[in-house]
């Protein structure tokens, strides 16, 4: 016992002296990636004892007895603390700071300090957007920004979106925001041939403060793109690869099989087996082929696509010069046949500071890609694959006993099928960004700078018809070609100097902007089978008597403008804002080709007032507002101030009429934007976030001016109309949960948009399509007749009229405006992340809310009038006898478009999920830098009561348009 108890005694004693004599703890800081940060602080905590990492980001620190947390912190990065217990050897990871890295956000002409800002802009990192398996770049930005609202218009990959900023702004113009990439202005639309991973990152700029400096086309907002650059001192070679299978998102319809098809038609006496007696001997050899025979179409013409990509980065740079380059192939395979796309991509920016004075920079993207498209996607046509899966009858086997395909009048399924393989659509498209710049520094704080940029699209198409196919006749080929080709020139005079606590910048421009396209095509008809898919295949006079047609056209337009931005701040607690700028347009009459637009913007940090600086609550506290006036001049046209003849035929006799009188007094539709904003950080920056009010009125809209009929003009084009959007957007952060080596974070944005029109001039409403412009509601109202349900006595279908009361005449109830709009009002995403160690968890959900859709593909699946098509399993359900409650009606009343074709379009999707794993280097060993591998699914669910395709297509209309599809993959990133 004692001797146990000197034992314990002396070990004690022994843990005493280590204890006091301290300890030594070694390590490594990484980042997310597994890269060593060289440089980052360790700090003891309630001390000044530190150190600072090495070049391998390795650190070494004596740890004196008392004190058990060490500090690690890096600028860009948040803090971490680690309590030290027994171990010798702490490795540690650094996270993002989400608003250090933020601090410098890209405007366009310049950037400005996050703390300076006092405009309303969204920002997304290269990290939100790499390895995401959509082509097309601007759908990565979906649900990314509050206010920011992105439908993909078609799942045909590589094709682009719609979008819209803070709502439409416009009747008849554009509402598409200014696509800015490296200083050059690129159009939209045209995103297939560019590599989303080669962005750093995009700025979304929102309101007048922010957008009033690109004048005549910031009032759809502008999207600052901004591509990597090299690193002084460094040299990365970063590889990556994807591979994946993509399939149908949503499977919404249940058609009738072979049974029930022949069974309806039998019923109502109509359709190709409806005519048939079964009494008959030849009718019933026909009928028992048909009942032979369950073809399910969709495993005819949707299949599972093949994905993969692989790209490769070099950069780095020395003390002068950076560099930047890559090359990228992509191979993707549409979940519809002949639907593909091919793209090669290539990168080279470079940044030299070779001279004291004198910085130049060189920034390209060149892209190529080879697309075999649906030619009547969204359409119901035969051609049209997604229409044929639903409405070609399965009783219809796709080909004959022979091996032929099974055509013929009213075999809707082998008809498509062999119009599908035997034909071709092509689009080939080559487009190159290039911009150049210089920039002298005169003195300390005066400097000149020039940029030239041009970005050309030019796109190839060839489509071609067999002349064996059944509904080709004697088959067609033709090729056609878009040029469109622009470049800007940019003079800038810049100014920006420290006074003690005051800061001062000035800048002063100038720049000449100049879009060209040019167009033509041919279409040849009688093709000599022996010569397919070549002009010399085409057989003049051929059987089918058309004539060849030849099309093309040339077009431009330049913008001229002089624009001067002013910045002022005081101890960066206030800040001010303003910007002007005279366009001149050669799209305007000379009454009104020149107009000036103009913003004022302000900001105070709260945060660094007395009564807040030592708040335990508020980390950032900022007030922002800004108003100004923004124009739109884009989707009228070059020629809409002048008259323009066109071919007109009278009698035997062809000539040229005026087709446009032109308005020589035609301008700028102008919006004047309000906003006032507030930016926030609380409890040690674990939450942050903004919010953001706005008011957008635009005045002077493009719509139709009548004119008297004896003038020989039905209208022109004027600015007449009125339309105002207001709006909240609420952008929040949150560090949920940290445990050791578990973080737990999650964030999101939500925007409400309300849309109203206030004036149309000379009218206070008129049709669009389906909906109704109209003062006092929102633009994209519906405008249809209202069901009533079906008259249980007869079948009929019933309709109520203007004033409440139900009718059987269709024509008598009239239209009403009381559907709701096709444009969403509430709009947002949400985001949760997981990490543990190396393992991090993503999922990813976008939504949208309060808007409707016609669902055409309802009226025509639902519809006895078209019995020779495969119908829905619904149409059993059919009124047979009086009494019978349903929502179909009788075979014997024609089926009109109607509120009952309106659906609830509102939809939660988990747009994206994703599990990763970044390797230590323990693991990776010397020869990498940083191994990321993950999986990932996109567009795996959709909450959605819309029976439809997709409920976020851009169409009002779902018309069996090429679905969204939902994506599998598999990838890593490599850094050497």
């Amino acid at each position: 016992m004692y001797r146990l108890l000197v034992l314990i005694f002396l070990s004690f004693m022994l843990q005493i002296e280590v204890s006091g004599q301290g300890k030594v703890i070694t390590g490594t800081v990484t980042d997310q990636d597994n890269a060593p940060i060289p440089g980052a602080n360790v700090i003891i905590r309630g001390t000044a004892q530190g150190t600072v990492t090495d070049v391998d980001g390795n650190y070494s620190i004596n740890m004196p007895p008392g004190y058990t947390i060490l500090v690690f912190s890096f600028v860009g990065f948040m803090n971490e603390e680690v309590r030290v217990t027994t171990e010798t050897t702490i490795d540690v990871t650094l996270y993002p700071d989400i608003q250090s890295l933020t601090e410098l956000v890209i405007t366009g002409y310049t950037s400005e300090k996050l703390d300076r800002l006092s405009g309303s802009v969204g920002t997304v990192e290269s990290k939100q957007m790499e390895d995401i398996p959509i082509p097309s770049f601007d759908q990565v930005l979906q649900g990314k920004t509050a206010g920011l609202y992105i439908s993909s218009g078609s799942g045909q990959p590589g094709s682009s979106a719609t979008v819209r900023l803070r709502g439409s702004g416009s009747i008849n113009a554009g509402n598409t925001p200014l696509y800015i990439l490296d200083n050059v202005p690129i159009s939209a639309g045209e995103f297939s041939t560019l590599n989303v991973n080669d962005f750093e990152s995009v700025t979304v700029l929102k309101d007048a403060s922010a957008t009033a400096i690109y004048g005549s086309r910031g009032a759809n907002g502008v999207i600052v793109i901004t591509s990597k650059s090299g690193k002084k001192n460094s040299a990365n070679i970063t590889y990556r690869m994807q591979y994946g299978i993509s399939q149908q998102a949503r499977e919404k319809f249940e058609m009738m099989n072979t049974e029930e098809k022949i069974a309806f038609e039998q019923y109502i006496g109509r359709g190709p087996a409806g005519t048939l007696d079964p009494n008959d001997a030849a009718d019933r050899k026909i009928l028992e082929e048909y009942q032979r025979t369950n073809t399910d179409w969709k495993n005819v013409f949707i299949r599972e696509g093949k994905l993969q990509s692989h790209e490769i980065a070099f950069s780095g740079g020395g003390d002068k010069t950076t560099y930047y380059t890559s090359l990228g192939y992509l191979d993707q395979e549409g979940q519809a046949l002949k639907s593909d796309l091919k793209r090669y991509t290539l990168r080279l920016n470079l940044s030299s500071h070779a001279l004291d004075r004198i910085k130049l920079d060189f920034n390209s993207s060149f892209g190529y890609s080879r697309a075999n498209v649906i030619p009547a996607e969204g359409q119901i046509m035969t051609s049209n694959p997604f229409a044929t899966v639903y409405l070609a009858n399965p009783y219809i086997s796709p080909y004959t006993d022979s091996g032929d395909y099974n055509t013929g009048p009213g075999r809707v399924g082998p008809n498509t099928l062999e119009l599908v393989e035997e034909g071709t659509r092509t689009d080939n498209q080559i487009k190159a960004i290039v911009s150049t710049s210089g920039q002298f520094n005169i003195s300390e704080p005066l400097y000149i700078k020039t940029t030239f940029g041009i970005d050309y699209t030019q796109t190839n198409t060839e489509r071609y018809i067999s002349p064996d196919s059944y509904e080709g006749g004697a088959g067609s080929f033709g090729q056609g070609q878009l040029q469109d080709f622009s470049y800007v020139w940019t003079n800038l005079l810049g100014y920006s100097k420290n006074f003690s606590d005051h800061f001062l910048e000035a800048t002063f421009g100038h720049e000449i902007y100049t879009n060209l396209l040019n167009s033509y095509g041919y279409t040849g008809y009688g093709i000599n089978p022996k010569l397919p898919q070549t002009p010399e295949g085409i057989t003049p006079g051929s059987e089918d008597g058309f004539i060849p047609d030849i099309d093309g056209f040339k077009s431009s337009y330049s913008l001229h403008s002089l624009f001067a931005i002013a910045n002022y701040s005081f101890q960066d607690k206030y800040n001010f804002k303003a910007s002007i700028r005279r366009d001149g347009s050669s799209r305007f009459g000379e009454n009104n080709r020149f107009a000036i637009f103009w913003s004022l913007g302000a900001s105070w940090s709260l945060k660094k007032e007395a009564f807040l600086e030592n708040s335990q609550l508020f980390d950032e506290l900022k007030l922002r507002a800004s108003y100004g006036t923004v124009g739109n001049q884009s989707g009228i046209g070059n020629f809409q101030s002048l008259p323009t003849y066109s071919p007109v035929n009278y009698g035997s006799n062809q000539g040229n009429g005026i087709f446009n009188a032109g308005n020589s007094n035609l301008k700028w539709e102008v919006s004047n934007q309000a906003n006032i904003g507030i930016d926030f950080s609380l409890l040690n920056n674990k939450i942050f976030g903004k919010l953001d009010l706005y008011n957008n009125i635009t005045s002077d809209l493009f719509v139709q001016y009548q004119l008297s009929r004896t003038i020989g003009y039905r209208s022109i084009q004027s600015n007449e109309g009125k339309m105002n959007n207001r709006g909240v957007e609420l952008t929040l952060n949150a560090d949920i949960l940290t445990i050791n080596d578990f973080v737990w974070t999650i964030g999101g944005n939500i925007a409400y948009n309300q849309n109203e029109i206030l004036d149309l001039g000379q009218v206070n409403e008129f049709e669009q399509g389906t909906s109704i412009v109209k003062v006092g509601l929102p633009l994209g109202t519906h405008y249809i007749t209202e069901w009533a349900g079906v008259n249980q006595s007869n079948g009929e279908p019933l309709y109520y009229g203007q004033n409440g009361e139900i009718t059987e005449n269709y024509d008598q109830a009239g239209p009403k405006a009381i559907f709701g709009t096709s444009q969403p009002p509430l709009t947002g995403g949400v985001f949760s992340t997981f990490n543990y160690k190396g393992l991090k968890l993503d999922a990813f959900f976008t939504f949208a809310q309060g808007y409707s859709r016609f669902n055409n593909q309802l009226f025509f699946s639902e519809n006895p009038n078209f019995v020779n098509y495969n119908l829905s399993k619904k149409m059993t359900t059919m009124w047979k006898e009086p009494g019978d409650i349903t929502e179909i009606q009788s075979y014997l009343y024609e089926r009109q478009f109607s509120s009952r074709d309106i659906e609830d379009a509102s939809f939660l999707r988990l747009r994206n999920i994703r599990l990763s794993y970044t390797f230590s280097e323990k693991l990776t060993g010397k020869m990498l830098k940083g191994l990321n591998i993950y999986l990932q699914g996109q567009n795996l669910y959709t909450w959605t009561n819309f029976t439809g395709f997709d409920p976020e297509d851009s169409n009002n209309i779902a018309q069996f348009e090429y679905p969204a599809s939902k994506v599998y993959s598999i990838g890593l990133s490599a850094k050497f």
